[in-house]
């Protein structure tokens, strides 16, 4: 069967992908228990040019910002969000919240349909175990601010907290549930 589907596959593509998922960076400030960045190279950012071809050639109807790296970490991800934007194309990303309060401003202005930020845990003490680092109440100090800068702007909040369940912090997935007045999606 699997020789059949290889040979049957036709050698031309007869349309344009409707979803494409670009990795912007693999430039990450954390070293988190359950990444797997060493895998890809480390240190790279995607170039503004190169994204826009990729736009450009693809003409994609949905675009997702997101890979092994902090998609924030970019310096050229406000035009790459920038540029979809004009091209009609919708847009959603991944952070690891790190970076909100430092960019809140430019947030509010951006054309995101979403922005994940995969917080993994309920409490500050789990979430240290797995991303090895104590910026838990930055990344929600960060998520705060950019819902009360959202509202001030009149803007519908797009924001949605994800949870990687893992065999840390699967018991907080209730608390998490309930502490959050956010849209939460649970992978594994």
């Amino acid at each position: 069967q699997a020789v059949y589907n290889v040979g049957a596959k036709a050698d031309k593509a007869w349309g344009l992908p409707l979803h494409i998922n670009v990795e912007p960076t693999t430039v990450c400030n954390y070293n988190c228990a359950m990444c797997r960045r060493e895998l890809v190279a480390p240190g790279n950012h995607m170039p503004l040019a190169l994204f826009t071809r990729v736009l450009d050639e693809l003409r994609p109807c949905k675009l997702s910002l997101n890979g092994y790296g902090e998609t924030f970490a970019n310096p050229e991800i406000f035009a790459m969000i920038a540029a979809a934007g004009r091209r009609g194309i919708s847009t959603v990303t991944t952070t690891n919240g790190s970076l909100l309060q430092r960019d809140v401003g430019l947030l509010r202005d951006a054309q995101l349909s979403v922005l994940r930020v995969s917080l993994d845990a309920a409490t500050a003490a789990t979430y240290e175990k797995i991303r090895r680092t104590d910026r838990f109440a930055v990344v929600l100090a960060g998520i705060r601010e950019l819902m009360d800068v959202y509202r001030a702007a009149g803007k519908q909040s797009v924001i949605r907290l994800e949870f990687v369940v893992l065999e840390d912090n699967y018991r907080e997935i209730p608390e998490f549930v309930e502490s959050y007045d956010l849209v939460v999606n649970l992978t594994h």
